[in-house]
């Protein structure tokens, strides 16, 4: 049932959220809008699922993730935590360099806790459908996901040259435009 209420919840933020971002190109700018109603649905559903804690061995990976980010000429590599949305991983948003550009970074306990949940996303990134339900998601720019061991790393815009370096990062993206 919590889950039914978080992707309810997140659907409806995010068709509430594009208008009042209009063009914003990073996902952390879309999600401090209904980072309240996920803990609004937590509250009244009696419990305190939180992210995923990251392990050591996902510490880890994330630690080489950022060192694999700074390698490839990001003068600039810095990350906090974020608030989750409806993905399992817990989140963290990477700032990468001077151009204002940043990603986000799902840690699983898993690959295979990653891989389930990239293979819920359509191909093109508009929609997330579990067993249970789906949702239909409106990005404030194109969403582009990859898939690197533990972690599904996702970057929403329109940067040409980035969106093409994270390709030779990662590989092919699994879903996005």
């Amino acid at each position: 049932m919590k889950m039914i209420l978080r992707l309810l919840s997140a659907a409806l933020a995010l068709m509430l959220a594009v208008p009042l971002f209009g063009a914003c190109s990073y996902v952390n700018d879309l999600t401090d809008a209904y980072t309240q109603m996920f803990q609004e649905a937590d509250k009244q559903s009696g419990s305190e699922e939180s992210a995923y804690d990251v392990t050591s061995e996902g510490a880890d990976e994330f630690d080489a993730l950022l060192a694999r980010f700074a390698d490839n000429g990001f003068v600039s590599v810095e990350w906090e935590e974020a608030d989750p949305i409806f993905l399992g991983g817990a989140r963290r948003v990477v700032s990468l360099g001077e151009e204002g550009l940043s990603v986000n970074v799902f840690v699983y306990p898993t690959a295979d806790d990653a891989a389930h949940d990239a293979a819920c996303f359509s191909a093109d990134g508009s929609a997330y459908n579990t067993a249970d339900n789906g949702v239909d998601i409106s990005w404030a720019g194109d969403p582009h996901l990859y898939l690197s061991g533990r972690m599904i790393i996702l970057y929403v815009g329109s940067d040409s040259e980035f969106i093409s370096r994270l390709t030779d990062m990662f590989g092919a993206q699994f879903a996005g435009k």
